[in-house]
């Protein structure tokens, strides 16, 4: 939860993730045919989080080297992140370890 203080210094907006942006980067700069899964895997794991204050983003995602690079993203950023969230409900994580979502994606 933010502090009072800055509640009361700083303006906030609501920002969803904007799938439509992560289509259109790695048309222009990867050609990366996996985007659709993930948009998926990404639209399945907000929808468990069921708060779009805590939803995972797309800017983790918006590298030209994106396969090469997703299971080190996922490990390092989002599964401690979702570790994190889910530590009172570790059988909404275990959907979204990578070895699962691995499996979700058709060219990994």
């Amino acid at each position: 939860l933010v502090d009072y203080a800055l509640r009361r210094r700083f303006a906030f907006i609501s920002i969803e993730p904007n799938y439509d942006l992560l289509r259109r980067y790695h048309r222009q700069h990867s050609q990366n045919s996996l985007i659709e899964d993930l948009i998926k895997i990404l639209q399945d794991i907000n929808k468990s989080i069921s708060d779009p204050r805590f939803s995972i983003g797309t800017s983790f995602f918006l590298d030209e080297n994106l396969e090469s690079n997703l299971e080190e993203i996922w490990a390092c950023e989002i599964e401690p992140y979702l570790e994190e969230f889910f530590f009172n409900r570790s059988h909404n994580l275990e959907d979204f370890r990578w070895d699962k979502i691995s499996s979700r994606l058709k060219d990994i």
